[in-house]
C-alpha cells in the first residue's frame, strides 16, 4: 500500500460507505484545492465554491 493509502485506512475506521469514492479522505486531499487556490495559476479563479468531501454532499441530496 501506498503512503496515502495507509493514512486512509487508518482514517476511514469503517465509516468509509459514508462517501460515493468508498473512503474517507486525508488532510493532504483538501489541502491540495487549498494550495491551488493559494497560488498564482488560480487567480482568474471567482466567486466559486469548492466542495471536497469525496461526493458526500451530492449523495445526501439525492431524493
Amino acid at each position: 500500500m501506498n503512503r496515502l493509502a495507509n493514512k486512509v485506512a487508518l482514517v476511514t475506521g469503517g465509516r468509509s460507505g459514508i462517501h460515493p469514492v468508498g473512503r474517507t479522505g486525508v488532510p493532504e486531499e483538501v489541502a491540495a484545492p487549498v494550495a491551488f487556490l493559494a497560488a498564482e495559476e488560480s487567480s482568474f479563479v471567482t466567486g466559486q465554491i469548492y466542495t471536497v468531501d469525496g461526493g458526500r454532499t451530492a449523495k445526501l441530496s439525492l431524493p
